[in-house]
């Protein structure tokens, strides 16, 4: 007795004479027992009667590839009828394999669909992944044309109805509206997709949408992860991609990651919300990728006309290439506002990460300009001001302001305490603050308390923020084996996941652990240290100082950048590729970036040589470039008050 599976009775000429014998002549004649499942040409011409054989209870094997059908149709340039009767088979039968054709072939199927009036074969192929991920916006434009062309009917009705479902669930918002617009469906079907486009195009949402969508989404518009678990119902299956990104934001706010993944196991590997989810994903666990996932999709959402999505997939991608020091692609995608007066909660995050870049690169003045005009902003949620705060704390903190840096993070603190997800955020957020405060016994009671919780939930950007930190709080207390124990962590999670910010943050620090012992009074021997120092860099205020000359220079974030990894670095410099990791971030690509290397390096020395005049600081190694071993150099942070 088996244990398997049954296996399908083989088609016989005696069993298909037998159920053929009550079928239509036309039928019997296309019908080839002894090829229907060795030739996919044959079985192609016998497709119009598949249906009824199955029906007389014969069992037809599928073709050795469902391609082949849709490519001998085209190839031997049959009728579109034969085209569409494959498709037929296969949508009337057992679960496919993929298909396997190509955007051409794709695109003849959809048109034949709605030719016949086939809503059901239109929505068959409107489903699938490998069908729809092959076509493009001009394709579908001509889709949606030949559906319009028709006359108005029940049967039109539903094939622009199908239509205007698979667009509205893909980043062709416009479209999908202009398709919409024409509809002649049930009044109730068309409001909510109506409702759905508005909200994506940037307008309220509203309670009209089904399953709680509406509520849902306005709660994820003000970061509630709860209210968006309490707002959504079971949903119609065409609503639960939207629902699976809602809760997957939900999930990713409470970090709970291991959650949010199990969501996207069975997503819909083609539809443009899985993209933004997937995305929203990655970046929580501190994946690179998530950029060539949330760039190119913010491309086609904005294209599409889709503010929503789009506004979600830049905070993201904003999040994502901050992890990697690639702040210029960053502030590309803050350059072009989002419209919207339905999703402010969304560009004041936007707005929050463009000051939080601006004070990364440097640019302190116009981080703290860009984050007052959010906290200006009484109508944004608790969750946005409360990521303001963290970022004019640290701006303030760099400038020297401790006072307005200590306020903020008390305000905070009394903001971001809602759940263990948030008060961590604030808590590492403060941890590094109250560091360049000068208060590290304060600032290791924070640090530690996140770098346990993120090492639990799994978010490796965050334990390397927060253990480079937890390093630099030790190192100045004296206290060196936690010290190198925490820049170990750091330095392991930058060289696995390409920090770039974090690899520059422990190359300094280990610089200055292995140049000069620290003890708990190193910060009072600032003074000594700096007058015997031939070069000064203060990094943070972006100023260069020749003691012994008694000059200083301005530069930019960037010069400041190169001078403080190559002291770092000491006397064995740094080549090309390393010294673009540090300070550009991204692959380093020797034929587009050597030059861009070589050209930095040679305004820093033309910015030297207002110090030094002649007199080579920066020398060429065999390798790429190091300090002159003459040269005393000494990296300056912020004074502490």
């Amino acid at each position: 007795m088996g244990t398997g599976a049954e296996t399908p009775p083989r088609v016989t000429e005696g069993a298909v004479a037998g159920a053929l014998s009550g079928l239509p002549r036309t039928c019997r004649e296309r019908v080839d027992a002894a090829s229907i499942s060795a030739s996919p040409q044959a079985w192609l011409a016998a497709a119009p009667a598949l249906g009824e054989l199955r029906a007389a209870g014969v069992v037809v094997g599928e073709p050795p590839s469902l391609a082949e059908p849709a490519r001998e149709a085209v190839r031997h340039e049959l009728t579109m009828g034969r085209l569409l009767a494959a498709v037929s088979a296969v949508a009337s039968g057992p679960p496919p394999v993929a298909y396997d054709m190509d955007a051409d072939v794709a695109l003849r199927a959809l048109l034949a669909a709605v030719d016949a009036g086939r809503a059901d074969l239109l929505r068959h192929l409107v489903e699938r992944p490998d069908v729809m991920g092959l076509l493009n916006r001009e394709h579908l434009q001509a889709v949606a044309a030949r559906a319009r062309s028709r006359p108005r009917s029940p049967r039109t009705s539903s094939l622009r109805a199908v239509l205007a479902r698979a667009l509205v669930h893909g980043p062709y918002v416009k479209l999908a509206r202009e398709v919409v617009d024409d509809l002649g469906v049930e009044r109730r079907a068309l409001d909510e997709l109506r409702l759905w486009l508005d909200l994506r195009a940037g307008r309220p949402p509203s309670a009209a949408l089904p399953g709680g969508v509406g509520a849902a989404v306005s709660a994820a518009l003000t970061w509630d992860s709860a209210g968006v678990r309490r707002a959504l119902a079971p949903v119609a299956p065409e609503w639960l991609d939207v629902a699976r990104l809602l809760e997957t934001l939900a999930d990713v706010v409470d970090d709970d990651l291991d959650g949010a993944e199990r969501r996207l196991r069975d997503a819909d590997s083609s539809s443009v919300l899985t993209d933004v989810a997937r995305g929203i994903v990655l970046t929580a666990r501190g994946d690179g990728a998530a950029v060539d996932v949330l760039v190119p999709t913010h491309a086609r959402l904005l294209a599409g006309g889709d503010e929503l999505l789009a506004a979600l997939a830049a905070i993201f991608a904003m999040r994502a290439l901050l992890m990697l020091g690639r702040l210029p692609e960053a502030l590309s995608l803050a350059a072009r506002p989002v419209a919207g007066r339905g999703i402010a909660g969304l560009t004041g995050m936007l707005r929050v990460n463009l000051a939080r870049v601006h004070v990364s690169a440097g640019d302190v003045d116009a981080g703290r300009a860009a984050v007052q005009l959010v906290l200006d902003d009484a109508t944004l949620p608790p969750a946005v001001r409360c990521a303001a705060l963290r970022v004019q704390a640290y701006g303030s903190a760099l400038a020297g302001d401790h006072a307005t840096a200590r306020h903020a993070i008390d305000e905070a603190f009394s903001l971001g305490g809602a759940t263990e997800a948030t008060r961590c955020e604030v808590e590492l957020d403060a941890g590094e603050v109250t560091t360049l405060l000068g208060d590290h016994a304060a600032a290791i009671t924070l640090l530690e308390h996140a770098l346990a919780h993120y090492q639990r939930v799994g978010r490796p950007y965050f334990v390397a923020r927060a253990a480079s930190a937890l390093a630099a709080c030790h190192h100045a207390r004296g206290e060196e084996a936690p010290a190198k124990a925490h820049l170990a962590t750091a330095s392991e999670l930058a060289e696995r996941h390409a920090y770039a910010p974090i690899s520059m943050r422990t190359l300094i620090l280990r610089g200055e652990m292995t140049s000069r012992p620290r003890d708990r009074f190193g910060d009072a021997l600032r003074g000594a240290i700096g007058n015997t120092a031939d070069l000064v860099v203060d990094r943070d205020r972006c100023i260069l100082h020749a003691p012994r000359q008694r000059l200083s220079v301005p530069c930019n974030q960037r010069t400041a950048a190169i001078l403080t990894v190559l002291a770092a670095a000491g006397a064995g410099g740094l080549s090309p590729e390393s010294l673009h990791a540090l300070v550009w971030g991204g692959r380093y690509l020797p034929t587009r970036h050597h030059t861009t290397v070589a050209v930095g390096v040679a305004r820093v020395r033309a910015r030297l040589a207002r110090l030094f005049g002649e007199r080579e600081v920066i020398e060429l190694t065999s390798d790429g470039w190091r300090f002159t071993r003459d040269l005393v150099v000494r990296v300056e942070r912020a004074q502490v008050e």
